[in-house]
């Protein structure tokens, strides 16, 4: 949960008649896993404290605008004290009363967990998990950013908001990766190399994104075989080839019954030490990526794979 329990999630109600001698944090009902929590009312006397604990921040919002930011202590609201909302209203002096939303922002870390499905540059799907690390580190951007001027935003909302942030940026990153890269790299290497990429985007929002760990990275079973190869010093554009083939050469042989495909098709055993293969002529590679281009374009042609797949896949086959 991201964003305090309001009392009310009418933005049209009347404004509190109660009027707080101290204005604070005094909802702790969820303050553990709040960010943000705002003050039920916006009716506020002048010289009423306002106090505010540490790693807190304290923001006074108006009109759709930020005017004031009090950090941790206990602080009179009189006119000397906010003299940014002084001065945009200034016959507020004048009047007993002022209006204005408060809203508390925690600034102490907070932790989420994130995941989503992509896939590689080559299309071998990815599946992945982690958890992330962060605090607010601009009160006045995150108040403006994320809960602006809707008062009826729900915490569920928010949180949402930011696991969905996070997970789509991730997975969009993550995309740009190669099957052998994701696979080789280490999921320490990945969280770091991620982590840098996104940063900048959560700064937009006021928070800091200190750490960003991956859990697990997989892929889909029929494709784990693969992800073994590439381990294993592989390159992508054989793995690849060897995939086409092997696929083809299942629908080959369910569309003939499976007789005299026992050897059309054989994948040579890569899992093995590589050492111990025996090595290949230029004239048997060149044969096999013209086969395995054959097969991708009948794939196409038949409609089991969209444009953007054959083109991605044809371009690695003819590196």
């Amino acid at each position: 949960m991201v964003f305090g329990r309001k009392k009310s999630d009418n933005k049209d109600a009347k404004p509190t008649s109660t009027l707080a001698d101290v204005i604070q944090w005094t909802d702790y009902s969820g303050k553990e896993k709040d960010v943000v929590w705002k003050h039920p009312s916006n009716q506020i006397r002048w010289g009423t404290a306002l106090i505010v604990q540490q790693y807190e921040a304290a923001v006074f919002f108006r009109d759709g605008k930020i005017y004031d930011v009090f950090g941790p202590g206990r602080h009179a609201l009189t006119t000397p004290n906010m003299p940014v909302l002084t001065k945009a209203f200034n016959t507020l002096y004048q009047q007993p009363l002022f209006h204005s939303t408060v809203y508390f922002v925690a600034i102490k870390e907070f932790d989420g967990l994130f995941g989503g499905r992509t896939q590689t540059r080559e299309l071998f799907p990815l599946l992945a998990n982690g958890q992330y690390w962060y605090k607010v580190s601009d009160s006045t951007l995150f108040v403006n950013e994320v809960v602006g001027g809707n008062l009826n935003i729900s915490p569920e909302e928010i949180s949402k908001f930011l696991k969905g942030f996070i997970s789509e940026n991730l997975m969009k990153e993550l995309a740009a990766y190669s099957l052998e890269t994701v696979f080789t790299e280490g999921l320490e290497t990945i969280s770091l190399k991620l982590r840098n990429a996104i940063y900048d985007k959560f700064k937009r929002f006021g928070l800091d994104l200190f750490d960003l760990r991956f859990n697990a990275i997989d892929t889909e079973d029929q494709y784990r075989e693969l992800a073994v190869m590439t381990k294993q010093g592989v390159s992508a554009s054989e793995v690849l080839r060897m995939f086409t083939m092997r696929e083809s050469a299942k629908e080959l042989g369910k569309s003939t019954g499976g007789a005299g495909m026992g050897g059309a098709f054989v994948i040579p055993p890569l899992i093995m030490d590589q050492n111990r293969q025996p090595q290949q002529s230029q004239q048997q590679i060149q044969k096999q990526d013209d086969e395995a281009l054959k097969i991708l374009r009948n794939r196409f042609a038949n409609g089991e794979i969209d444009e953007n797949e054959y083109l991605k896949k044809k371009q690695i086959l003819e590196k």
